[in-house]
């Protein structure tokens, strides 16, 4: 459940995954716990976390409303330092900041994928997403493993290439 990730100072360094079962929350407990070796699993793996990151270390729950529910009840078991949200590290702040310029490009994207999808343009799409993942694979690759050069690979350069190869076949004749 718990991977290490490479990066440079400021990275992620530790990754918990959580599963959305709701058998693992107290009020679904029962006389026989048919999930005690993934209840263990899972309060080993977020206890490691705590460990990696400290006690005052941020934990953010990336995820379905089931897995921040069940992350948040095997968190409030593993002791923490209060964390300050009015002063969040300067390198989330930089992250949400990059994350925000990419939304209005991935709005455009998702609003052309559908135009293009109710079209019939498969064909368009298919060849467009080879030609997104030729540029992006390398991108992913020259950013390293940082959390912001991730972000930056997907928000500017996944989404910016499809922004551009959506674009051009959306202005175009004779695509309809």
């Amino acid at each position: 459940m718990a991977d290490r990730a490479v990066g440079g100072a400021g990275a992620l360094r530790e990754v918990v995954v959580v599963p959305p079962v709701p058998a693992l929350l107290p009020e679904h407990a029962s006389l026989t716990d048919p999930v005690a070796e993934l209840r263990a699993a899972a309060t080993a793996a977020v206890a490691a976390l705590r460990a990696a990151v400290g006690p005052s270390g941020p934990v953010g729950v990336l995820g379905s409303p089931g897995s921040a529910r069940v992350a948040a009840h095997l968190l409030d078991g593993v002791p923490r330092a209060p964390y300050d949200a009015e002063r969040p590290p300067a390198d989330v702040t930089g992250l949400l900041v990059l994350i925000a310029v990419g939304m209005p490009v991935a709005g455009y994207v998702f609003v052309l994928d559908g135009v293009l999808i109710g079209a019939g343009d498969a064909r368009y799409l298919a060849l467009a997403g080879l030609v997104n993942l030729i540029v992006y694979l390398p991108l992913l690759l020259w950013v390293g493993g940082t959390l912001a050069g991730l972000w930056a690979a997907f928000a500017l350069g996944y989404i910016g290439v499809r922004a551009v190869t959506l674009g051009v076949r959306a202005h175009r004749r004779g695509w309809v």
